[in-house]
């Protein structure tokens, strides 16, 4: 199989994110009941939210690093297609 490294580094970080999204989101729908819970009344979240702090925070982190892991996955595209985003031309314009 000749797959360029490129590619299957996208190949892996589409996992990757896919995989942490899907952990993220069942560990707090049985944690925190989300995203049910933001139906609640104010005082209801946010005293389950006190109650079970750190592990909500850290689950929100894991899906943090998922959609982090998605933004070079844009890049690739683009480049594959041809095209720079506007992002990236904004970075280039920072950097140099």
């Amino acid at each position: 199989m000749n797959i360029r490294p490129t590619h299957r580094l996208a190949a892996t970080a589409m996992a990757g994110a896919a995989g942490l999204a899907i952990a993220g989101f069942t560990a707090l729908g049985s944690i925190f009941d989300y995203p049910k819970i933001l139906k609640s009344p104010t005082a209801e979240i946010l005293d389950s939210y006190r109650h079970h702090q750190g592990a909500i925070t850290g689950w929100f982190l894991v899906l943090v690093v998922s959609a982090a892991l998605l933004a070079p996955i844009g890049v690739h595209h683009g480049d594959q297609a041809g095209q720079k985003s506007r992002f990236v031309d904004n970075l280039e314009h920072v950097w140099h």
